[in-house]
């Protein structure tokens, strides 16, 4: 189904706002049939169709456990969304009808994801089972910035010393590091679509 949303998005013109609710997991969705799509299978076929967009796809994801889908994500190709609507928790069906009712009556004629995300949240009122927005430009930006709080350096340094065989101590690897976050950093435009939209 989403290779001929891609073929209509890429042929045809068609512009979508991709809503799929279904079962999920920390791994990716489950079909109907069972079969498991995997994260990272996601974010290649989101990839494809967003660089027709120029960086303006709208993914909402009502399964559970959808933001999972940002560990799949690669900052040196192209952003898989403009925008992502999911939960890193369960969602429950319940939920669900009523919010993106809310949701959807405001959006299409609006256009304003975060004021349509408000009027969904305000209908499920428990702030533990609310959807969350994350941007590409958030997305990018958060995962290069090596001094954000939750960035865990002693699991990073760990990880750097598995994967190299230099004998270096932690604030030499530390260095190393930064150097590559910020090298990182110059992937940006790139990954944001800031180059095809001139």
């Amino acid at each position: 189904m989403l290779e001929l949303l891609l073929r209509k998005a890429k042929y045809e013109n068609y512009y979508f706002v991709l809503h799929i609710e279904t079962h999920g997991n920390e791994n990716g969705i489950i079909l109907k049939n069972n079969d498991e799509i995997r994260w990272f299978e996601l974010v290649a076929l989101f990839r494809e169709i967003n660089i027709c967009y120029f960086n303006s796809l709208l993914v909402v994801l009502g399964s559970c456990k959808g933001m999972n889908i940002i560990e799949s994500i690669d900052l040196e190709l192209r952003a898989p969304f403009k925008a992502l609507i999911s939960s890193l928790k369960d969602i429950y069906l319940g939920d669900l009808i009523p919010g993106f009712e809310e949701f959807y009556q405001y959006f299409f004629f609006n256009f304003d994801i975060e004021e349509s995300l408000n009027k969904y949240n305000l209908v499920i009122g428990d702030q533990k089972d609310q959807l969350n927005l994350i941007t590409s430009d958030y997305c990018f930006d958060t995962i290069t910035n090596i001094e954000r709080p939750k960035v865990d350096k002693s699991k990073l340094i760990e990880i750097f010393r598995q994967s190299s065989n230099e004998d270096l101590t932690d604030l030499e690897i530390l260095r190393i590091l930064t150097e590559m976050f910020e090298k990182l950093k110059e992937t940006r435009e790139y990954f944001l679509m800031e180059d095809l939209k001139y």
